[in-house]
């Protein structure tokens, strides 16, 4: 009865280890790339996205202030479904992002024209991005760009980007692998 009941505690510890296995999240990819464009009052520049580029202006034409803005415009070579958006919680205003800080679902997104003015004279900052998997409907890729606007708007350092290519996955500001 001993060895019945011995046995029976063994299958039954293996059984339930076996039940303890952690859900391990695929493995982040991260492709990370050096950027270096200026954006002056005289030029605008624009980096890929998702089937779009994402073009960066500054704009004179306001009368009290220079407003610096990125919109997205169809990549006329690609024919795809995707789109992108990028992390702004107020209306048209992009979220300043610090390093170290994480890029996700939680994050609140707009797909339309959105403003840098907040990020003024404040140094080196990060903004969040996410593009929808092609044929998919609801997996993201999440990524950053890295950029510095002078305190006067007149210069904007596009300075690099990172994106996670494991769909679902959050990215953090200026993680490189």
């Amino acid at each position: 009865m001993r060895k019945i009941l011995f046995l029976t505690s063994i299958i039954l510890a293996i059984f339930l280890s076996s039940c303890k296995d952690e859900i391990k999240l695929p493995e982040d990819q991260i492709f990370y790339s050096e950027i270096n464009k200026t954006v002056t009052v005289s030029s605008i520049d624009s980096i890929d996205g998702c089937c779009k580029y994402l073009t960066f202006k500054i704009d004179t034409n306001n009368v009290t202030d220079k407003q610096v803005f990125i919109f997205k415009r169809l990549d006329p070579l690609l024919d795809c479904d995707g789109y992108s958006q990028l992390a702004a919680s107020r209306t048209n205003m992009l979220d300043v992002i610090n390093k170290d800080e994480s890029i996700s679902e939680s994050n609140s997104w707009n797909g339309d024209t959105v403003y840098l003015d907040d990020f003024a004279g404040k140094g080196e900052k990060f903004i969040g991005y996410r593009a929808i998997a092609y044929g998919s409907s609801t997996a993201h890729y999440y990524g950053w760009i890295k950029l510095e606007l002078s305190a006067d708007k007149s210069l904007l350092k596009i300075i690099s980007r990172a994106d996670n290519l494991t769909a679902d996955n959050p990215i953090k500001a200026g993680q490189v692998e």
